[in-house]
């Protein structure tokens, strides 16, 4: 009996030493970070698996690892399940195209041109920030001087390497260039706060953007295609959204921190209207040039290769851009029978 007793307290003892090294189990998975929240992340591996764990205080996270597109080692205790706490976070590989941070400035217009536009801001002070075809004017009558502005911009006003990404004729100009005392890198001590003013003034969390298509557009949120998920963007009263929005259409999506699943953004703006997908396509035109001259019905053109081009509006034409002296892309298909360019949009 008392050697029955023996081998059974070897038995208990030798399973208890194999339950404790079985907690004591790590395993490792390792895929691209496609979502991170506070108290979770998921990743996707190379084989389209996504793995979602929940972190802490007591979770090792590389300081590093915080852009969607990160390729990330994601290691754990025991078996994976869904949720599973993550012990350690490591960085394997940067992304290669993170979120831009975007800063904003308020003012009034010095001089503008295809090229460039200058603004004197509530500081006194005139900055000059490039325009590019990617820049999106929003305006019913282009940009002229005096005009009050809103700009959001990537790169460096001291540098003088600053590239507006959009401009805005502001309605309340005046109320939000004296409440915005300059470029978001130079503010003054605790400027007073301007209802509906925004992005972020700096000194508080930078404001970044991603595009891609629309999936879908309700009341209250927004539906993102960007870099093959889908995230559901939150709209409330503090979000602004520039645009008539469809699904199909092209956006921009201006947020907070690390885009994710949920979140609220700051501002929408409608980028490019969806185009039909059938053969028609093949037969899209586009035209640049500069407004000489505009009506209700047509606008006169001064092309790149140094034409002129009448190019009509119709009831269908979508009107994105206008004003003597703007740069604009025309798109068509059909002419008239006097060889006059049918616009489809103007932007």
């Amino acid at each position: 009996m008392k050697k029955t007793g023996m081998i059974l307290a070897l038995c208990a003892l030798a399973l208890a030493l194999s339950l404790g090294a079985c907690k004591e189990k790590t395993l490792a998975k390792s895929g691209v970070l496609t979502k991170l929240e506070k108290f979770s992340l998921s990743i996707t591996a190379s084989d389209g698996t996504v793995y979602r764990y929940s972190i802490d205080g007591e979770t090792k996270l590389d300081s590093k690892a915080e852009a969607l597109g990160d390729t990330l080692e994601v290691i754990s205790k025991g078996e994976y399940e869904e949720g599973v706490h993550a012990e350690e976070v490591k960085l394997l590989k940067a992304a290669e195209h993170p979120p831009v941070a975007v800063e904003v400035i308020y003012g009034e217009v010095a001089d503008a041109s295809n090229s460039s536009l200058s603004i004197t801001a509530g500081d006194g002070k005139t900055y000059t920030i490039l325009k590019n075809d990617e820049t999106v004017v929003h305006s019913g009558h282009g940009i002229t001087i005096g005009d009050h502005v809103e700009v959001l911009y990537t790169g460096s006003l001291s540098e003088e390497n600053a590239v507006a990404q959009s401009i805005m004729i502001s309605s309340e100009g005046e109320s939000q260039a004296a409440a915005a005392p300059g470029p978001a890198a130079t503010p003054e001590p605790d400027p007073a706060p301007s209802a509906g003013t925004e992005p972020a003034p700096a000194g508080q969390e930078a404001i970044r953007y991603v595009d891609g298509p629309c999936v879908d557009d309700t009341m209250n949120s927004i539906l993102l295609d960007y870099e093959g998920f889908t995230y559901s963007i939150l709209k409330d009263d503090s979000t602004v959204v520039v645009g008539d929005i469809a699904a199909g259409d092209t956006i921009r999506v201006f947020h907070k921190g690390n885009l994710s699943d949920g979140m609220t953004a700051t501002k929408i703006l409608l980028v490019a209207k969806a185009q039909d997908k059938g053969e028609e396509d093949f037969d899209l035109k586009k035209i640049y040039g500069t407004i000489l001259d505009e009506t209700k019905s047509s606008l006169l053109l001064s092309t790149d290769d140094g034409r002129e081009v009448q190019i009509i509006k119709t009831d269908g034409t979508e009107v994105l851009a206008s004003g003597l002296g703007v740069y604009v892309e025309v798109s068509y298909r059909d002419e008239t029978p006097d060889g006059y360019p049918m616009a489809l949009t103007i932007r």
